[in-house]
């Protein structure tokens, strides 16, 4: 279910605007509290986080930029997919790791030497058409990377001026 990643394609200036993203705001609440035993645990609990989406807390994602995307596919381990965003203040790195990864889509322009060029608009966990736990983020291009996983860890790292926590 994709619902506040609609949100970019409301008309923010229309007189109807404001009261469609309290809607769809809603909606996802409403949705994350109805299905929240089919989520993983530490999933649902970053989907309701009072930091997740508040642009001020260094935790939060919007407006951060990809550092890193690694995947690691081993045929008798758990598929790993690691995703680190530098916050938007870029004063710590948000590092994810989805346990056991079923699938993922990701787009990414050739052209583009890293992915750092462009800021998360807005992101959503959800529930893929097979029932597991996703987590969709919509880019500033638009563009939409989608995970499908079972369960989640997310940390926080405060990057040293001059430094970076990246990959470490």
């Amino acid at each position: 279910m994709k619902i506040i990643s609609k949100i970019p394609s409301v008309d923010l200036l229309s007189e109807d605007g404001f009261r469609q993203i309290n809607a769809l705001w809603s909606e996802y609440r409403q949705f994350l509290s109805r299905e929240r035993v089919r989520f993983g645990p530490k999933a649902y609990e970053f989907a309701v986080a009072p930091w997740h989406h508040d642009a001020d807390d260094y935790r939060g994602l919007h407006n951060a930029t990809v550092a890193r995307f690694q995947c690691t596919l081993r045929p008798s381990a758990d598929k790993q997919v690691v995703l680190e965003l530098l916050n938007r203040a870029q004063t710590h790195c948000i590092r994810i790791i989805y346990s056991n990864a079923y699938a993922f889509e990701i787009a990414f322009d050739r052209e583009c030497e890293g992915f750092g060029n462009e800021d998360l608009l807005i992101d959503e966990i959800g529930l893929s058409e097979k029932g597991k736990t996703t987590h969709c983020l919509v880019f500033a291009s638009r563009k939409k990377w989608v995970i499908e996983f079972d369960d989640l860890e997310i940390s926080f790292e405060r990057v040293s001026h001059g430094e970076s926590a990246v990959g470490q």
